[in-house]
């Protein structure tokens, strides 16, 4: 994504994103998962200082799943689920 216009791929201008702003507080869950990805991405980018390493740690305790995103060989996006989350959608 890049300056709200999305890219896919077809060269024609894509559909512009629309950010909307809520007036009201967020619901709580969505807090914890502004909060879970906010300690993701500063640990992900850590280094060695007291600060990084609380990030760190903090991640660790939350313990959340990691679900990685890229080029697959043949030029595609790859994604890569944990083995955990494929098990627990197959049991459902």
């Amino acid at each position: 994504m890049l300056s709200g216009f999305i890219d896919n791929g077809d060269r024609k201008e894509p559909p512009r994103a629309t950010v909307m702003y809520s007036p009201s507080q967020k619901l709580p869950l969505l807090q914890i998962a502004d909060l879970v990805a906010y300690v993701a991405q500063r640990c992900a980018g850590a280094g060695y200082d007291p600060i990084d390493l609380k990030f760190k740690e903090l991640n660790k305790i939350i313990g959340a799943e990691q679900i990685k995103i890229g080029i697959a060989p043949d030029g595609g996006i790859g994604i890569n689920v944990p083995n955990a989350s494929l098990e627990f959608r197959q049991n459902i």
